[in-house]
């Protein structure tokens, strides 16, 4: 613990002086826990900023926040825009989530249409009885 909190200083100091790697260790801690408290808000903050500098790879974990992090509010449209600007960084990984949050999207609609037809068919059955 104590080296986590020696290297979360150590990664600040290097995000203050601009090393976008060092600003991104510091999300990557603050998202795993590591050396402070777990904060997905401040994670979140700094990987949208690395993001915006062209870090691939930040974009890519705010993707992933977004897309299936459990206490954090789910935004596909956010994900996919990111997953996307990764992807187009060539953050390989990225392009084979934007293809899996695609195919769960298409999926989801297909249920959606699936259980809209059911019910089309059930409800008629039910007002009968």
């Amino acid at each position: 613990m104590k080296d986590h909190k020696m290297a979360l200083e150590a990664f600040k100091k290097g995000c203050d002086l601009a090393f976008i790697q060092s600003c991104f260790n510091v999300a990557v801690l603050y998202n795993n826990g590591g050396g402070v408290k777990r904060d997905y808000k401040k994670a979140a903050k700094i990987y949208k900023e690395v993001c915006e500098q062209n870090f691939y790879e930040g974009c890519y974990n705010l993707a992933v926040l977004y897309h299936n992090t459990p206490g954090v509010k789910r935004d596909y449209k956010e994900a996919v825009k990111l997953y996307k600007k990764a992807c187009d960084g060539d953050f390989s990984i990225s392009c084979c989530n934007l293809a899996s949050l695609y195919q769960e999207q298409k999926s989801m609609k297909r249920l959606a249409s699936s259980i809209l037809k059911l019910a089309s068919l059930t409800l008629p059955m039910l007002a009968i009885t």
